[in-house]
């Protein structure tokens, strides 16, 4: 079947393919990206990280959770920043 093929037509057929795959896995790398800077409100970090609220508010006084404030009173928390913290507070057992 590849001898139908010339071989400039192959090469050419194969840098098009070459360069829609490279496209295709930046694509998904940036969208892995952007999913690792997803805004989670405090009751989604509740849930993530298995504690309470009250859990919540002592990791933001103690300044171990830094929240993006969007408008005068909501405040988000980026996923990649909490499994930061979760890399930095973990414990070898």
């Amino acid at each position: 079947m590849s001898n139908i093929l010339s071989e400039p037509l192959r090469s050419e057929l194969s840098e098009i393919v070459t360069q829609a795959v490279t496209a295709s896995l930046s694509q998904r790398e940036g969208n892995q990206s952007m999913s690792l800077d997803k805004l989670m409100d405090k009751n989604q970090v509740c849930e993530y990280l298995g504690v309470s609220l009250v859990m919540v508010d002592s990791l933001l006084r103690e300044g171990k959770l830094n929240p993006v404030v969007i408008g005068e009173r909501s405040k988000r928390f980026r996923l990649s920043e909490i499994n930061t913290y979760l890399e930095t507070t973990r414990r070898a057992v």
